[in-house]
């Protein structure tokens, strides 16, 4: 059975491998990282395991001058404020992170000096449409399946 959905729906939510109702069903992550409990960037708290969504700004390469390492450093901005986020020796990501770029960054927050950051992150880039718009999505979509089987 085919999704009913606007045609532009229809094309981002293809791009995920989704075209029918038994793709929907089907449908897993790559791997779970529970990007639906997001949090505002103000709201932060050390030790907390959250998803922050937002705008990436100031990506670039940072020299460590004790350890010789090579960290890839970016904030997330959103409504309320900015995050930091570190990936260590993983310097290609200045190629895939994208100032400008709509992202959601998930894993646990710490604190230094330097304010409340994520270290290595996991990243998900929004296709064109926002992760709460798409777990709505599901969510009716199985309420629909809900009342068809029930």
């Amino acid at each position: 059975m085919q999704l009913a959905l606007h045609s532009i729906a229809r094309q981002k939510i293809a791009r995920l491998g989704i075209h029918t109702v038994e793709d929907l069903l089907r449908y897993m992550p790559h791997r779970y990282n529970d990007f639906s409990r997001v949090v505002m960037a103000r709201n932060l708290q050390p030790g907390d395991t959250v998803a922050v969504e937002g705008v990436l700004e100031g990506v670039k390469i940072v020299h460590t001058w004790k350890r010789h390492m090579q960290l890839v450093e970016a904030h997330v901005v959103d409504q309320s404020g900015r995050v930091r986020a570190v990936w260590f020796n993983q310097a290609y990501l200045v190629r895939t992170l994208k100032n400008s770029a709509r992202i959601a960054l998930f894993g646990k927050v710490y604190e230094n000096r330097n304010g409340i950051y994520f270290a290595n992150p996991a990243y998900q880039f929004a296709v064109g449409f926002s992760f709460d718009f798409f777990h709505r999505f599901l969510h009716q979509r199985v309420e629909i399946v809900k009342t068809l089987i029930f």
